[in-house]
């Protein structure tokens, strides 16, 4: 069985050519789509980026290769996937938002109350309202102390997810329905960093971009909900290649 049937590639707009003939040099038979240009022709304009991720849609190529700026532009997922994709975010962050001192004092508390609990009940004693009271709300308010913690998450990948929508050129032609089951993203550096840095301690930010830390950023997440489609669609962690050098030739030193 191939690894792949409908495999995609985005690379910089600078080698997407590259790419493209590197592909008719090595693979002759293949049929190998391109969007951005048309070899003999031109740039393609909207309606041609349009025709070709139809006809990549409709099985016309073996392979397509996707400019960065119409990989980001042209399609997005569905918004029911945005808001899927967010939803699992913000429930793994709330499960594991534990560095904050107030709801580690507040769960060490609760570990406390539900372990006397335990004892009183094995012991076969009843136990008291006011433990069981005291539980209830401890309960509450570890929930309450995550719920805080994730509160700027998710108000700015709302944000987020709205531009994404807002930035959309086709519309009606969602990443879903093109059925991409295999994506390689080269400098997937540029993709780097889905949080933007911000400093905890007064100390100078060298080498990331500085900003709010709740802030998401557009392209990276765009790439991160691609990603999680096409998980989906596989029903396994697979089918993504990140491909770079630029951390191994670059030193910060």
């Amino acid at each position: 069985t191939c690894l792949a049937r409908r495999p995609m590639i985005t690379s910089p707009n600078s080698v997407t050519a590259m790419w493209y003939f590197t592909f008719r040099r090595f693979y002759p038979d293949m049929r190998v789509g391109i969007i951005g240009f048309t070899p003999g022709v031109g740039e393609d304009n909207a309606a041609d980026r349009r025709r070709k991720w139809e006809r990549y849609r409709a099985g016309a190529f073996d392979i397509l290769i996707v400019p960065e700026s119409s990989f980001r532009l042209d399609i997005n997922c569905t918004p029911e996937s945005i808001a899927d994709t967010w939803a699992s975010i913000a429930w793994n962050l709330r499960g594991r938002a534990a560095s904050d001192t107030a709801r580690e004092a507040a769960k060490r508390k609760l570990a406390e109350a539900e372990a006397e609990v335990a004892r009183l009940t094995r012991s076969g004693q009843e136990v008291p309202k006011a433990l069981a009271k005291r539980v209830a709300t401890l309960t509450r308010q570890v929930g309450e102390i995550a719920d805080k913690e994730i509160q700027g998450v998710s108000s700015g990948a709302a944000a987020a997810s709205q531009a994404f929508l807002n930035d959309n050129r086709f519309t009606d032609l969602p990443w879903e329905a093109l059925g991409v089951d295999w994506l390689i993203v080269d400098e997937a550096h540029n993709y780097k960093n889905l949080w933007a840095a911000s400093p905890r301690n007064g100390e100078k930010i060298e080498y990331m971009v500085s900003g709010q830390s709740d802030v998401a950023k557009p392209k990276p997440w765009d790439l991160y909900f691609k990603c999680e489609a096409i998980r989906k669609y596989r029903g396994k962690d697979e089918g993504i290649v990140l491909l770079t050098g630029t951390p191994v030739k670059n030193s910060p030193l």
